[in-house]
Order: C-alpha cells, then structure tokens, then sequence
C-alpha cells in the first residue's frame, strides 16, 4: 500500500486507488505537519511504502534505519496533479515490481 507524502496532494489518492487499492494521504493519515521521521515511523508501523518528492531527507532517513518502509521518489519538479497521476498510471507495472522486490529500497520515477 503507498502513502502519499505531504508534499503531495491528497486529492491524489482518490483518484489512483483503482490502479492502488488502499492508497492513502499523509493529510487523511493524521500526518499533515509532521516531521519526516513520523512519517517513516507511521509507515514502517503500517507497511506502506512513501511516495514523496522529498526524496534525499527520506533516503537519509533510509540510510541510518534501513527498511522498510520503501520509498518512491518522484522527480517530477512543479507540476499539476494530473501529471502526477498520469507518471504514477504509466509506471504501474514498474511500481509493482518494485513493491514485489524486497531487496530493493527504493525507486526513483
């Protein structure tokens, strides 16, 4: 299951979770202002994997506790939601992948 990191619109969830069933939003999670490192304590507490822009402070966080969780990092700068929605679509297949490889920390899209 992914959750959405605060730097991501929540409004992002509903619309992707008929491709990711149970997807979920820092903001609808309780989350909203809290600091990366309950963030990762949230997730790694409910087995889900951070899809964030905020990559570098996650892999650091990743780095000094290991993981879980998983960490997908979004590249796509200042955009609007529906580019975002459409990048996360189109990789489906990949993002899958990589939720099935429990060797691999995280994924950069």
């Amino acid at each position: 299951m992914l959750l959405l990191d605060e730097n991501l619109s929540y409004r992002l969830a509903p619309r992707l979770n008929d491709i990711y069933p149970g997807i979920i939003a820092a903001r609808t999670a309780g989350l909203l202002g809290k600091k990366d490192p309950d963030v990762w304590k949230y997730a790694t507490e409910n087995n889900l994997t951070i899809v964030t822009k905020d990559g570098e402070d996650m892999k650091d966080l990743q780095r000094r506790f290991g993981h879980p969780p998983k960490i997908i990092i979004l590249t796509l700068g200042n955009c609007r939601i529906a580019a975002i929605e459409k990048q996360l679509r189109n990789r489906q297949a990949e993002i899958a992948a990589f939720l099935d490889n429990e060797r691999r920390p995280f994924l950069v899209i």
